[in-house]
């Protein structure tokens, strides 16, 4: 699964999470999605107070910044 093709459920970003068995997992599929989409994924997800999962992505885009 990437992130164009994930976009559309991420909107509900609690039941998203659910895809995912483990942050490990999570951490992955965001390893595979652009600055921009992560930038959009981050915006939903803290509109739902999932700053575990924030945190996760502004790490992988900090790496991909890098």
């Amino acid at each position: 699964m990437n992130v164009d093709d994930s976009y559309e459920s991420i909107l509900v970003a609690d039941e998203f999470v659910k895809n995912f068995d483990t942050m490990e997992a999570f951490r992955d599929w965001c390893d595979t999605g652009s600055l921009e989409d992560l930038d959009e994924v981050r915006r939903v997800f803290e509109a739902y107070e999932l700053y575990e999962h924030c945190a996760v992505i502004k790490d992988i885009m900090l790496k991909k910044d890098d």
